[in-house]
């Protein structure tokens, strides 16, 4: 759904000596946009071999805070074309590829996001020569999404410059890695034009970029963040300007759904939003896991029925490990029971948060529909999950030793 985000004022300071002060102006201040600690901790994901389809579709889904952070940058979008998008992976005997096809959006913003897949890729090795390839394709509606854009106004385009590089900040999130989405951050960005030519009463000049921020966050943390913003470049046509600037978190990987310590109530959806799709990758992985168990497993049964015939004495040496394998298969189909459910305490959480927000604002109805349809899904897919577990223990060798 559309941001409904509070925008920030902006105060303009034209301070020149032996002039006094200007007057203190306000001004819109866009491009203050959620950023989602997440994408600072992506790793590769575990796939299991034989790798398939189910496998890179939930490297696609973890994938996402990076893929999202490519579609916050305006600049990125081809004006007039639709930034919908075609993704594919391709895992064959030449090795791993990605690639991302779209009208709307510049060669830039399409190596962006096969960048941001890149990080939650593990290292492939190539399939034997002549194999099949796996490949995984999505299609990728037009999303709303917020972007950057820049020539709203200089206050917008300085909070633009902070907004993009957030990511550059990653190594300065480094205590939030293992704690739920902090709360938002205020700072103040104060721009200088020729400051050599500025004076203050007492003599002095004015740094080029001065960031300072407001307590709560950790010191370390601010120092930082302050010392890379001010390292940028901002370009300001006033003598000086001074933003505020408000940095909102997510935490994609955050290990708690609870989320009342945010206010805003459209941060608690984002936030839970942003989780469930880390969610639903590892619910995905897991089924992976078990469709490679069961290729496994099947290829042991072939080659099994065929020692029947051609050579009994090492058939009957084959049980013991057709044994473990379909054991190992229903650990497999355990896990996947256990990622689902966890999925669904996800969405379920989630539509608590939703139908709260829906007895304030009528307007989250639509959205309160869509995850109700999600909690369903998941449901199924449990039901499915443990009926395939069943069917699995009634095939499993049935030998003790």
């Amino acid at each position: 759904m559309t941001s409904r985000l509070p925008t920030l004022l902006a105060l303009l300071f034209a301070l020149c000596a032996p002039r006094p002060a200007a007057a203190e102006t306000s001004t819109k201040v866009g491009n203050i946009i959620p950023f989602d600690l997440g994408m600072c901790f992506l790793e590769p994901v575990a796939v299991a071999t034989p790798v398939n389809e189910v496998a890179l579709g939930g490297l696609w889904l973890a994938a996402r805070p990076a893929v999202l952070e490519c579609l916050h940058d305006g600049r990125y979008y081809v004006p007039g074309k639709s930034s919908a998008f075609k993704l594919t992976l391709t895992l064959s005997d030449a090795g791993y590829a990605r690639s991302v096809e779209s009208e709307g959006l510049t060669p830039e913003g399409k190596k962006c996001i096969e960048d941001a897949v890149e990080k939650t890729s593990p290292a492939f090795q190539p399939l034997a020569p002549g194999s099949k390839p796996v490949v995984y394709t999505a299609q990728v509606p037009e999303l709303r999404i917020e972007q950057v854009h820049f020539g709203l106004n200089e206050f917008s385009d300085v909070a633009g410059v902070v907004r993009l590089a957030m990511p550059g900040l990653c190594p300065c999130f480094g205590a939030y890695k293992t704690t739920p989405d902090p709360a938002p951050a205020d700072l103040k960005v104060q721009v200088t034009k020729n400051p050599e030519n500025f004076r203050f009463t007492d003599a002095g000049e004015p740094r080029p970029v001065e960031v300072t921020f407001a307590e709560g966050p950790p010191p370390a943390m601010r120092s930082c963040a302050a010392e890379k913003l001010s390292a940028l470049k901002y370009n300001i046509t006033s003598v000086q300007v001074l933003v505020p600037y408000r940095f909102l978190f997510l935490n994609a990987l955050a290990p708690s759904t609870e989320v009342l310590a945010l206010a805003d109530p459209t941060l608690r959806f984002a936030q839970l939003e942003a989780m469930s799709y880390q969610r639903s990758s590892a619910t995905q992985l897991q089924q992976a896991r078990v469709l490679s168990a069961s290729a496994r497993y099947n290829a042991m049964v072939v080659d099994y029925k065929g020692l029947t015939k051609s050579n009994p004495k090492k058939a009957s040496a084959m049980v013991k490990d057709l044994t473990a394998a379909c054991q190992e298969l229903l650990r497999q189909d355990d896990a996947w029971i256990a990622a689902a459910e966890t999925e669904a305490t996800m969405h379920q959480d989630t539509l608590a948060v939703v139908t709260a927000n829906k007895a304030k604002d009528p307007s989250w109805g639509e959205t309160e529909i869509g995850i109700q349809k999600l909690v369903s899904g998941t449901q199924a897919l449990i039901a499915r999950a443990r009926e395939a577990r069943t069917n699995d223990e009634k095939v499993c060798p049935k030998v003790k030793y």
